[in-house]
């Protein structure tokens, strides 16, 4: 194209400046929202395979939504200019044909393996398989009050199709609504009531959002997160740059969208990385900031000229993005078989359970959902299966034994003997030990104060600790009561400071009593039940075995155990230990020493460490000496040590 082209040659719409006709009216084949959804569900197992790699990892969710509301409106806009209306019978057949044989499929192959492996849990299973039937999963959730987030039992396999319930809804309603509303009103006025719902949607959200109560009962709902879906209905609304004749010269609105789709990418990828399911924040504003990102991504990508279409276009992703609904559905059903009947944790975790997941997706998706689509199934299973090309056998072939033998040299390279090398274990950047959470396990609460304050380092043996925030001094420290069922142990500082407490991010109250805690001894120490741990990824964690676990706490351990009982865990090497939380306020960081190694921490931070530990604050701009402050006592000082009588 040179020039300026002939603009009024081609039939425009008014009320929008679109070009019209039988070719225009057809939407492209976009295949960079094919590398948003790949992006977006390659998250969503990130986040499922271990929370602390990408304690964000679940708005991925959110970006589908988005880009369905997006597809969706864009073709149904398509089809009445074609036809005049919109075939609503047509329409839910081609979405049926869509989801339906895959979910089928997941639905078949969960129920055969409740059956052979989860016999106890059938009746749920069942119920929950006619809740994923009929799409109302995420309502069925809410009524059994299903926790999203935390869960120490094994969880369902199919709790994960609460997002395909909401976008199936969505599916229902939002095509009447737009084939009723159309003959009545402009696009312009229907933009203006899409967003009138999207904004009592989002006032919903905050009305029902409790903080510091679990959010699923906001975070599963139909009507609060409708916001969501309704942004990417706005866009698709007036958001048609394939319909448009742009001369060649505005290469420079080109640059523009380019850089606005990468403000919405970083937008996103931040959110992920900072997000935290108990943050009040994200109720609504994280969830909003993640749409709109979406919405500047996709409305970036979707227009001629456009470079991140390009590269979100490349081959890899746009092979995700078409398998990522089939990604999504078996993904989580093969973490959680991974994870509690081989005893998988970590980046094996990871890399098998998204391997697995991959090539289960691949094999629906060619012999199933595609022939289904195309109406050629029924023909496919008639004839001879397709020979493929040798090429495609070798490449198969080298794809499996490299996933085989990735998964065999990660077991192999197990070190039971040292704690900092286990495997479900990650290192932050000076090289302490965090031991890894297992799916929705929580994380360490960073607690930020105003600048200026001096740094608070909290070091506690409990690991779930009560804390506290004291109105009385000005500089507000951080008090941990003293573990359970143990007396305080006397205080370090001859002259220990008191303080009044009201309780700050106290952990639920459980349905069941809280087992007791159990002896300390030198060689042990004790950790606190985190949501999603299981006796083998804790074994591997620490690099002991299930064995010498029911030897110091008990054979109820592999039948009852709820989130903050307290187990008894084997010290490497026999020598004492001790797992700590530290929580930094203010500027600077610590440093700590001992027979485990060092480390350094600006954050929040649970790290096992050898005893006696030594402990130093680097200051930021210390106003006044740092405070130390766990279950013993306090103390006023640069540097202290914290010796096993203290723990």
């Amino acid at each position: 194209m040179t020039g300026v082209p002939d603009v009024t040659a081609v039939p425009t719409d008014k009320s929008t400046g679109e070009s019209t006709g039988e070719a225009a009216a057809r939407m492209p084949y976009l295949p960079a929202l094919d590398g948003i959804r790949a992006l977006a569900v390659l998250a969503v197992v990130v986040f499922h395979a271990n929370e602390s790699w990408l304690t964000g990892g679940f708005l991925g969710v959110d970006v589908f939504f988005v880009v369905s509301g997006f597809l969706i409106t864009a073709l149904l806009i398509a089809e009445r200019e074609r036809s005049g209306g919109v075939n609503l019978r047509a329409f839910w057949a081609r979405r049926a044909r869509r989801l339906l044989p895959a979910l089928a499929l997941v639905l078949a192959a969960t129920s055969l393996y409740a059956i052979f492996v989860l016999g106890d849990q059938l009746l749920t299973h069942f119920r929950e398989v006619l809740a994923a039937v009929v799409y109302v999963t995420n309502w069925d959730l809410i009524l059994r009050e299903v926790s999203y987030f935390e869960f120490f039992e094994r969880p369902s396999q199919l709790r994960h199709l609460w997002s395909l319930a909401v976008e199936e809804q969505f599916y229902l309603l939002w095509p009447l609504l737009f084939a009723g509303a159309s003959r009545f009103v402009s696009r312009r006025a229907l933009l203006a009531i899409v967003l009138l719902l999207a904004a009592a949607s989002l006032i919903w959200m905050t009305q029902l959002y409790r903080p510091g109560e679990d959010p699923s009962r906001v975070y599963f709902g139909s009507a609060p997160r409708a916001f969501t879906i309704l942004l990417g209905v706005a866009l698709g609304l007036f958001w048609h740059p394939w319909r448009w004749r742009w001369p060649e010269q505005r290469r420079d609105l080109g640059r523009l969208l380019d850089l606005v789709g990468v403000a919405g990418l970083v937008v996103v990828a931040v959110i992920m990385q900072q997000a935290y399911w108990r943050e009040a924040w994200l109720y609504p504003w994280g969830l909003l900031g993640a749409s709109l990102g979406s919405v500047a991504l996709i409305a970036a990508v979707a227009s001629r000229g456009s470079k991140s279409a390009a590269v979100l276009g490349i081959a890899p992703l746009r092979w995700l993005g078409l398998r990522s609904y089939g990604v999504y559905l078996w993904h989580w059903p093969v973490l959680l078989a991974l994870q509690y009947e081989i005893g998988l944790g970590g980046w094996e975790l990871f890399a098998a359970g998204a391997g697995l997941s991959a090539a289960l997706a691949e094999v629906s998706y060619r012999w199933v959902e595609t022939p289904i689509r195309r109406g050629e199934f029924w023909a496919m299973l008639r004839r001879r299966p397709p020979s493929l090309p040798r090429r495609a056998w070798t490449a198969a072939a080298v794809s499996v034994f490299a996933a085989a033998a990735i998964g065999l040299l990660l077991i192999g390279s197990d070190d039971s003997s040292a704690v900092r090398n286990a495997v479900g274990a990650e290192t932050d950047s000076a090289g302490s030990f965090i031991p890894a959470a297992a799916p929705a396990a929580d994380a360490i609460d960073e607690i930020e104060a105003d600048e200026g304050e001096p740094p608070l380092v909290v070091a506690s043996a409990p690991p779930r600790p009560v804390v506290a925030e004291s109105s009385a001094e000005a500089d507000r420290p951080l008090v941990v009561p003293p573990p359970r069922d143990e007396p305080a142990t006397p205080p370090m500082s001859p002259t220990p400071r008191t303080t009044a407490v009201e309780p700050f991010l106290a952990p639920p109250a459980l349905d069941a009593a809280p087992a007791p805690m159990p002896e300390a001894r030198p060689e042990t120490f004790n950790y606190a039940v985190r949501a999603g741990d299981s006796p083998g990824p804790i074994a591997k964690t620490f690099g002991t075995t299930v064995e010498q676990l029911v030897a110091l706490n008990g054979e109820e351990i592999l039948e009852v155990v709820h989130v903050d009982d307290v187990l008894a865990i084997p010290c490497p090497n026999g020598d004492p230990c001790a797992l700590i939380e530290i929580a930094t306020r203010g500027a600077g960081c610590v440093r700590w020493r001992s027979a485990l190694g060092e480390g350094r921490a600006c954050r929040g931070v649970r790290t096992l460490v050898g005893l006696p530990v030594a402990f130093d604050a680097e200051s930021g701009q210390l106003a006044s000496p740092a405070v130390w402050e766990w279950g013993g006592g306090s103390v006023r000082a640069a540097a202290f040590e914290l010796t096993p009588a203290d723990v």
